[in-house]
């Protein structure tokens, strides 16, 4: 349990810090069609009454890949650090660590689910949720 806490700190310092250096607009160059309409839902599914974020705020953190219909990522926004608080969840087993406001999240037909939602509604199996909870394990607490 230690190991995990300090592997998600030390994934959030890396975020705050590449968070830090690259506040600016979008490089929408890199990104695939699918991509710009995930990022395009959700910016307009935001919380933003008085239009302070812009969609050049938004970008895909992480990018699990495509399973069925469904794409699996982590959104976050330009110059926005999250607190540093480590919030976990159990789904089937696999426990999934996140510093609060970076959760996966679960884009279907242009809705997002939670990572539980997603799986409760069968658009993830059980073997795709072992397959996110690799990458996330691999890629997001060791920063690869």
């Amino acid at each position: 349990m230690k190991k995990l806490k300090l592997t998600v700190l030390l994934s959030f310092i890396m975020v705050v810090s590449v968070t830090m250096v690259t506040c600016n607009n979008i490089d929408w160059s890199h990104y695939s069609e699918v991509e710009v309409q995930i990022i395009k839902d959700y910016y307009h599914g935001l919380d933003n009454p008085h239009g302070k974020i812009k969609l050049k705020d938004v970008y895909i953190l992480k990018n699990y890949g495509t399973y069925g219909e469904s794409v699996v990522i982590v959104m976050a926004l330009y110059c926005s650090n999250p607190p540093p608080k480590i919030e976990e969840i159990a789904i089937e087993g696999f426990l999934f660590g996140f510093n609060t406001g970076l959760h996966i999240k679960v884009w279907n037909n242009g809705n997002f689910y939670s990572l539980q939602g997603a799986y409760d509604e069968g658009f993830i199996s059980i073997e795709e949720l072992g397959q996110i909870h690799s990458l996330h394990t691999e890629k997001w607490y060791l920063g690869e």
